[in-house]
């Protein structure tokens, strides 16, 4: 490195004839292009060789630096063409005009230089200010981004690790992340190549493209989809519905994602002991243990609980479970099969009890079903069938048929009362408002009887009595066509002068005209809700009639004191060691053919 500031030729302090000193610019192009007298040269040579032997450069070739001469000591037009000479045999750069018009001004300047095609700009700057230098700095590569997830769910949602031994602490969750068949689960960044970089003579510096980490998925659960827009870009979609199992390179981190699957059943072989929270899952639960604690647990799929099912509630489509106890909430969109349930309260479609249930309320929407060598004691029951088949029962039990069946259908008859009301007041309103419409029609005839007959007028006139009598008689909608023919008889009578009082009457009854039109309507819509009304009163009757009944088959009173209290409707019935039957029996609810009341029916036993 040369340290020293340049020795300046002593020819540079006169007054150098090849140069003019009123040149106020010179456009960049290459030097050796230019005109120069032999003197002028050399002294740009020497000025050039002892400033650009004061260049340093950075460790890493990144930036360089040459001292500046005294700019008093030089005349400026001088040290601006070997500048010029400097940047361009040296580094490729050619000057700008304004640049070396400040450096005559001994002023500082600064500007970018363009490096070959697709490497950054290096930046160039002059700087007057003690200690005088040129600066020339290149750019560093900028290294390109590792690959990266950006998942698409609720990945704080942890269900943890299964070990090989199945067990799992569910004390660190509050629930499982859940995906819908062909949702997003993921968008996934592939890495990117960077920038290259420059050195301050314009030559590259490559850069470090990104890390690509591998990412474990199977193609079986899990689609990809590639953007047609980004080539770095892919998509993950759930197969199907289920829990979303994940594994990250960093923990916490959801863009380190290293491994993703879709599970449509989730296998726990121990006890689960949640006291934490409440379980969600998507996918089908299998529990090897119990559920025990006071928690809630939610799957989409189906719940199969080998041990006891206990806690506050547990919602699935289906429940299977050897025990549900100790006031456990079980709710089934479809069935709930169990072997044994005390002490708690199952709904489902329907509900199969295989051997025992105590202290239980049962309530299916269809049936509820006890298998061969089952007992009961102490049951509420409330379905619309119930089958006993070789069942022991002991206690009072109560059953309820249909009685959701009831209660809906006694808010339909309400409704359909009103309803009728309603069509019945807005009939006689449009009937009104018809006769309004006709008596104001006449007026205006009367009123204009002296038209000559064929005249606009009496055409309009009689037109429109015989399309509203018709119209009206059914009372139908009246017509646009209809509407549109007392406009034209509104505006005939004003441009034939008629009487102010006769236009008005007119324009009344095209006042009723919308009225009854806004009145037939708001019937066609009441009358419509009506007709659904009753609707769906046949088709509870039609469920009362054919499904309420209790069916026992070889069943047992396990002592005399026991009883099954029936209710259905208004009607009530008692099986007890009086009329109990050990072969069959065969309740059912009768209604008569022609009851609009739904709950006068009786219960008879069948032969």
């Amino acid at each position: 490195m040369v340290n020293d500031p340049p020795q300046i030729p002593p020819e540079v302090h006169q007054q150098n004839p090849g140069l003019k000193s009123t040149e106020a610019d010179i456009t960049p192009e290459p030097v050796e292009t230019r005109i120069i007298n032999p003197e002028a040269e050399e002294a740009i040579n020497r000025l050039s060789t002892a400033i650009y032997a004061t260049l340093q450069k950075s460790q890493d070739s990144i930036k360089c630096s040459l001292r500046l001469p005294d700019s008093n000591k030089v005349p400026p037009k001088l040290l601006a063409t070997s500048l010029e000479k400097i940047l361009h045999d040296n580094f490729g750069i050619l000057i700008p005009r304004t640049t070396k018009s400040r450096i005559k001004l001994r002023a500082s300047d600064q500007f970018s230089a363009p490096s070959q095609p697709g490497l950054p700009a290096r930046t160039v700057q002059i700087s007057f200010e003690e200690p005088a230098r040129l600066k020339i700095n290149g750019c560093l590569p900028k290294k390109g981004e590792d690959s990266y997830a950006d998942l698409a769910f609720d990945w704080e949602k942890r269900s943890g690790t299964i070990d090989l031994t199945g067990s799992i602490d569910w004390k660190k969750i509050n629930s499982i992340p859940n995906i819908l068949s062909g949702e997003l689960l993921a968008t996934i960044h592939d890495r990117t190549e960077g920038f290259p970089g420059v050195d301050f003579l314009g030559r590259p510096i490559k850069q470090a493209p990104g890390r690509r980490h591998p990412l474990k998925f199977s193609p079986g659960q899990i689609s990809r989809k590639d953007d047609p827009n980004n080539e770095t870009i892919c998509r993950l979609y759930a197969n199907f519905s289920g829990a979303v199992n994940f594994r990250f390179r960093n923990p916490q981190d959801p863009k380190t994602l290293e491994r993703i699957n879709i599970t449509e059943t989730l296998s726990v072989k121990s006890d689960v002991n949640y006291d934490f929270g409440n379980l969600e899952s998507a996918a089908n639960l299998e529990i090897d243990g119990s559920l025990r604690g006071n928690f809630s647990i939610q799957s989409d799929g189906y719940i199969k609980v080998k041990g006891s099912a206990e806690g506050r509630m547990i919602t699935a489509r289906k429940v299977i479970a050897r025990l549900i106890t100790n006031g456990c909430v079980v709710n089934a969109r479809e069935e709930i099969e169990c072997d044994n349930i005390n002490n708690a309260t199952a709904t489902a479609e329907t509900i199969n009890i295989k051997q025992t249930a105590s202290g239980a309320t049962l309530k299916a929407r269809q049936k509820i079903y006890f298998n061969d060598k089952s007992s009961f004691l102490g049951i509420k029951f409330y379905a619309r069938t119930v089958i006993l088949q070789g069942t022991r029962f002991a206690g009072i039990n109560e059953i309820f048929l249909g009685e959701e069946l009831f209660q809906t259908a006694a808010k339909l008859l309400d409704k359909s009362g009103e309803l009728a009301k309603i069509t019945e007041d807005l009939e006689t309103s449009a009937g009104d408002m018809a006769r309004n419409i006709i008596t104001l029609l006449l007026q205006v005839e009367e009123l204009t009887k002296s038209e000559q007959a064929g005249s606009v007028i009496k055409e309009l006139i009689n037109s429109l009595k015989r399309d509203l009598l018709e119209t009206i008689q059914f009372l139908d909608m009246i017509s646009a066509a209809i509407s549109d023919a007392s406009y034209e008889l509104e505006t005939v009578l004003g441009e034939r002068n008629y009487n102010e009082s006769i236009q008005r009457k007119v324009d009344q009854m095209i006042t009723q005209i919308k009225r009854y039109n806004a009145l037939q309507v708001e019937f066609t819509q009441a009358n419509s809700k009506l007709l659904q009304n009753q609707s769906e009163r046949q088709e509870i009757k039609e469920a009362i009639v054919n499904h309420l009944a209790l069916e026992m088959n070889n069943c047992q009173m396990i002592n005399p004191s026991a009883e099954l209290k029936i209710k259905c409707g208004s009607s009530y019935m008692i099986v007890d060691h009086n009329n109990f039957s050990s072969t069959r029996i065969n309740i059912r609810y009768h209604l008569p053919e022609d009851s609009e009341i739904f709950d006068e029916g009786i219960l008879e036993i069948s032969p």
